[in-house]
């Protein structure tokens, strides 16, 4: 991002406050230490636009719903498989113990 004089709002090239040409312009014209200055208010920065969604077709629609469900459906059989797993753990485990 660049950075721009305060005074003018060119963009400036270097780091700093004012650019070259308010810097001489202040030097023609100098000012008492304790002097009030009042600045130009900065113009502000314009609201970023959100990126637009892409419309879908309905074919593409269909495409990412079915996309959806078969991964829903792989994580139903997954958790489903690790209870299962887990209920036999269990059960052997309590089998040995009562031994």
């Amino acid at each position: 991002m660049r950075v721009k004089c305060t005074k003018c709002g060119r963009e400036l090239q270097t780091e700093g406050v004012f650019c070259d040409n308010c810097l001489k312009d202040m030097e023609r014209y100098p000012v008492k230490p304790g002097t009030v200055i009042q600045l130009p208010q900065r113009k502000p920065a314009a609201p970023k636009k959100a990126p637009r969604k892409k419309i879908l077709s309905q074919e593409e629609q269909l495409a990412q719903q079915r996309r959806t469900i078969r991964f829903l459906r792989l994580s139903l059989v997954c958790t489903l498989l690790l209870l299962t797993l887990a209920v036999i753990f269990l059960v052997h485990l309590s089998g040995q113990s009562s031994i």
